[in-house]
């Protein structure tokens, strides 16, 4: 019976609050909030106290409710109760409370705190050794008399007592170590364990206990010293260092063990309480102390700590020495791209340089030629001879420097081609028969083969021959000889290639031995030939840098009795089918058809006069001449430069462009590229004239789309030849197109461009051919191109203009619905957009030289005839 006329009643699923005058009843689980549930909901034992606390015992711990604050208290065996599981609350008349639990009776002695007014438990525990029958009661076996006596029912019996008659011992137990263990051995005092005296005294007396790392697995006994009920001394200890909370050992236990400890000082702690409960308050200390290895002592942090300083200081070293290596690397970059820097302003300076004197020289050699051929008399012919043969020397000067240079930044490369080098080696003398003629020298040549098929560079091999014979001549007195010698070495084994051997002999001044090594090197000259024979010291360098290109070697004898032996070797690659890139884009843009006509479809040749050349060229002097040249022939434009140039193009569409590489705003690269990418323009052909000899720039000037591409100085012979190829091919492709029974564009020889210009406008004629008002203003509105561009593209590519091509298309349908088709004629001139039926008789008439009803006849009388004008395949 609770207060206030309240029934509490204990449930399986909680209190249960039964109100005796209202008869209202409440289910509680927990505080009315909700967020402070029992222990467990089984609940063995409800009891109210003088206090107004409702005291909750479960299987699961004890609860305190105050239903004043709805606050829930729980205790377990851990705060100090004998159990976890409650069988009886009781009261006494001082207030305390009095649990059976399923292992002892707890007595709780509730203080009150002065300052907070909160509650301070106590906890006494008893069991068989104080006098309990058994350590199990029966559930709500608790009664109080009226004169204060408490009975407690158990599975032995009942136990009867006053609580005010029960004395407790108060005396507080004193502890005392008693022992020490090592790997579970005993310590003994001043013994040596591994050289550690680890007891130097009686444990209680050490001042430490020092262990070695290592020895870190120990244990400590200890005692309370009390001798009243002993068994019930509790102990709990804390080990300062480690933890920071007391620990209750169980009863029976007198000692404490620890494991594997780190390096450190520690502190143990020991207190006991006495078989009343009564704890000591003050607590036994032992301080232990584990020493680190010797890479966690002390020294070693010293040590560590000198290897850290020494490692950033020598990472500070490194990174200096790193930036200093990197200043230093940046410099000898900085000065080697300076150096490449001004290697390649030399090469420009030599190569515009070059450039420079290669067109004087045209304009000195090409009249020259011309007044040669003109000129009758033998003594200014000779003169001019002697003219044109300096200026030619002049110009193998000029190309010599430049292969000098070239060598000097490793810009060579092979360019092989396919051929016989014997007779290419004997061509090679040739040109220094006369020269040493005149010194009165033998110039000679044999071949132990008379024909060696190999591939080799040709431009190489004959600067190579050039600059050996020429040496050989010049270093050779009269009445003597040169001979040059070529024989095939047999292969020496399996691996190794035949070999082919050149020998220039001379009976000249001869090389001194010590000379030898270095007469191959740049600017060297002997002392002998400076004085006497004064040069430049640079043709065996390039004649060594060559032989080396050409994977070859290149020896110097002496040739007893007087004179020298240069000995080559080559190896020999007896391919049969390789030509050279650039000479491979030369015959693709020289091949011409073999049925190529010479004369106009009427039999008359074409009329120069009438064909267009635009002159480009930024020098006065070469268009003056080239347009005196050519002016008897054809109709000329000029232009300074590339981009004066592309502006003239648009708007003179002229027939051919010749075009020098060098010039300011606009080169001859970038023109061919805008004139061959661009529509209006790509029909046109395109010939490059430069100074610049190397093959590499050759290639390059074919693949912008330059329909041919000639070197300064050049032949005026060929260069006009060149040009009315050009002509013929253009007026070759116009009557084939003419003559086409099918316009298929592949088999029209034209540039893509103009490929897909006349694809597309097949293509819109035929999407169009019914529509009479098809006109050439829709027609070049669709391909995106004025009406006058498009009368040039087709003028250059097809030779219709406009209007014929979008007639003979239509026509040609016609021709074909009038084999295939059971349609009358009137029919067919409307299916192909003519709305006039005579009209279109007079034009068919015209294209065909036949009626459509005589050829729609001819055509249904032999029907497994060829036609005589095949069909237009669209």
């Amino acid at each position: 019976m609770g207060k206030n006329n309240q029934l509490i009643l204990g449930t399986a699923i909680g209190i249960t609050i039964f109100d005796i005058q209202t008869g209202h009843s409440e289910i509680l689980t927990g505080n009315r909030k909700g967020d402070q549930p029992f222990t467990n909901l089984n609940v063995n034992h409800a009891y109210e106290d003088s206090r107004g606390l409702v005291w909750v015992g479960t299987r699961s711990g004890l609860n305190i409710w105050d239903p004043g604050q709805d606050k829930i208290t729980q205790l377990y065996k851990n705060d100090g109760m004998a159990d976890n599981v409650i069988s009886g609350i009781i009261e006494d008349n001082q207030h305390n409370m009095w649990i059976s639990t399923s292992n002892g009776v707890s007595n709780i002695i509730m203080d009150v705190d002065p300052e907070t007014g909160g509650y301070h438990l106590s906890f006494v525990n008893y069991n068989e050794v104080d006098g309990l029958q058994s350590h199990e009661f029966n559930l709500r076996s608790v009664f109080k008399s009226s004169d204060g006596e408490i009975m407690l029912g158990g599975t032995n019996g009942f136990n009867i007592f006053n609580p005010e008659n029960i004395r407790y011992n108060t005396s507080q137990p004193r502890v005392l170590f008693t022992g020490l263990k090592l790997f579970n051995e005993d310590v003994l005092v001043d013994a040596e364990y591994k050289g550690n005296r680890i007891l130097p005294s009686e444990l209680n007396r050490v001042k430490e206990v020092t262990f070695r790392y290592g020895q870190n697995v120990f244990s400590v006994d200890f005692s309370a010293m009390n001798y009243i009920l002993p068994e019930k001394t509790t102990y709990a200890y804390m080990l300062e260092g480690f933890n920071t909370d007391w620990l209750i050992i169980d009863n029976g236990i007198h000692s404490v063990t620890y494991t594997n400890l780190a390096p450190g000082k520690y502190t143990l702690r020991v207190k006991a309480a006495n078989s009343d409960g009564f704890w000591s308050e003050e607590s036994t200390a032992l301080p232990i102390r584990i020493k680190p290895p010797f890479w966690l002592s002390t020294g070693a942090y010293f040590v560590y700590a000198f290897l850290l300083i020494s490692i950033l200081l020598l990472a500070r070293y490194m990174i200096i020495r790193n930036e200093q290596q990197k200043y230093t690397m940046k410099q000898i970059e900085l000065e080697a791209q300076r150096k490449h820097e001004m290697d390649d302003m030399k090469l420009r300076f030599f190569t515009n340089v070059s450039h420079d004197l290669r067109t004087p020289l045209t304009l000195i050699i090409s009249p020259l030629e011309n007044m040669m051929k003109s000129e009758a008399d033998d003594h200014q012919r000779h003169q001019l001879s002697l003219i044109h043969k300096n200026a030619i020397r002049l110009l193998n000067m000029v190309n010599q420097l430049l292969d000098f240079r070239k060598s000097d930044v490793n810009e060579h490369s092979l360019n092989l081609s396919y051929g016989d080098i014997i007779s290419f080696l004997k061509n090679s003398c040739t040109p220094f028969i006369e020269y040493a003629e005149k010194k009165n020298i033998r110039l000679t040549f044999f071949s132990s083969v008379d024909e060696l098929r190999m591939v080799f560079d040709e431009d190489k091999m004959r600067k190579i021959m050039m600059n050996l014979l020429s040496n050989a001549i010049k270093f050779t007195e009269k009445n003597g000889t040169v001979d040059v010698l070529v024989k095939l070495l047999p292969k020496n084994g399996n691996t190794d290639p035949e070999q082919m051997e050149i020998r220039i002999i001379d009976t000249g001044i001869g090389i001194k031995d010590d000379e030898k090594k270095r007469i191959f090197e740049r600017f060297y000259q002997g002392k002998a030939r400076n004085e006497d024979f004064p040069g430049s010291g640079i043709g065996l360098h390039i004649v060594k840098e060559f032989v080396s290109i050409c994977k070859g070697s290149i020896d110097v004898y002496d040739n007893a009795p007087k004179g020298s032996m240069f000995v080559l070797q080559f190896p020999v690659d007896r391919l049969k089918y390789i030509v050279s890139q650039s000479g491979e884009m030369e015959e693709k843009q020289q091949e011409i058809p073999e049925d190529l006509p010479d004369v106009e479809e009427n039999g008359e040749a074409p009329d120069r006069n009438e064909t267009r050349i635009l002159l480009v060229d930024d020098n006065d002097d070469f268009r003056y001449f080239m347009k005196d040249t050519l002016k008897k022939d054809f109709s000329l434009l000029e232009a300074s430069n590339g981009r004066d140039a592309w502006e003239k193009i648009l708007e003179y569409s002229p027939d051919i462009i010749i075009s020098d590489v060098m010039m300011p705003e606009m080169d001859g690269y970038e023109l061919c590229e805008k004139v061959k990418n661009d529509v209006r323009t790509s029909h046109i052909p395109l010939i490059l004239l430069t100074a610049h000899t190397a093959q590499e720039q050759e290639l390059r000037g074919l693949e912008t789309g330059a329909d041919d591409y000639i070197t300064k100085p050049f032949n005026f012979d060929i260069l006009m030849l060149r040009i009315l190829k050009i002509l013929e091919l253009r007026s070759y492709r116009q009557n084939r197109f003419k003559n086409q029974m099918k316009i298929e564009p592949a088999e029209i020889t034209i540039t893509p461009l103009d490929e897909k210009l006349i694809k597309n406008a097949i293509k819109l004629v035929e999407d169009n051919i019914s529509d009479s008002e098809f006109s050439v203003e829709r027609l070049s509105r669709e391909l995106g191109i004025s009406r006058v561009h498009l009368y040039k593209k087709m003028m250059s590519v097809t030779g219709k203009s406009p209007i014929e091509f979008i007639r003979i298309i239509r026509l040609k349908r016609a021709a074909q619905l009038l084999r295939e088709s059971q349609l009358n004629i009137s029919e067919i001139a409307y299916q192909v957009g003519i709305n006039n039926p005579k009209i279109f008789s007079k034009y068919f008439k015209e294209e065909f030289d036949v009626l459509p009803s005589q050829y729609q006849n001819n055509a249904s009388s032999s029907p497994d005839d060829e036609p005589e004008t095949p069909a237009v395949n669209i």
